[in-house]
């Protein structure tokens, strides 16, 4: 595999320690109970939930079930905790844009969007139009930050 391609699998790794450093809360100094799960596994949760248009229920299925999938035995947070814990979240403030030229790399993939309609089309087996989403992403180079993210429908043409 060339360096570039081997570059770009390394940075879409899923980002929790199977040590669980991350996805565990640190002990509670003040009297109250314990959390068992950490800010990282909240925010982790919710970016699941709104990338997936999912309810609480079934994101706490899909975690974990990834978590599952990567042999990672972790507690997954569940749907009311996620709520709880998410009116009390501080929102994360985006560092200053460095000063300076940036290098951006820019790519986009695919995203097949399935719901009634395909469940509807392998039962019955009627072909129609598949639904498709493109998901574009501006990543500095230096920082691997996303620095933009848009999401357009496949009938929309790239500027070209």
């Amino acid at each position: 595999m060339p360096l570039a391609s081997a570059d770009l699998c390394l940075r879409s790794e899923f980002g929790a320690r199977p040590d669980g450093t991350v996805w565990r809360a640190a002990p509670r100094t003040t009297p109250g109970g314990q959390a068992r799960h950490s800010e990282t596994a909240i925010e982790t949760a919710l970016m699941v939930r709104l990338v997936f248009h999912q309810p609480l229920r079934q994101t706490e299925g899909l975690l974990g079930s990834l978590l599952d999938l990567m042999g990672v035995d972790l507690p997954v947070p569940n749907h009311a905790t996620i709520s709880r814990r998410a009116a009390r979240l501080t929102p994360v403030l985006r560092t200053a844009p460095p000063d300076g030229p940036v290098t951006l790399v820019i790519d986009r993939t695919g995203l097949k969007v399935y719901g009634a309609g395909e469940w509807h089309r392998d039962k019955h087996g009627v072909r129609g139009r598949r639904t498709w989403r493109k998901l574009h992403l501006a990543v500095d180079a230096t920082t691997n930050i996303i620095v933009a993210a848009t999401v357009t429908t496949s009938g929309e043409g790239d500027a070209g």
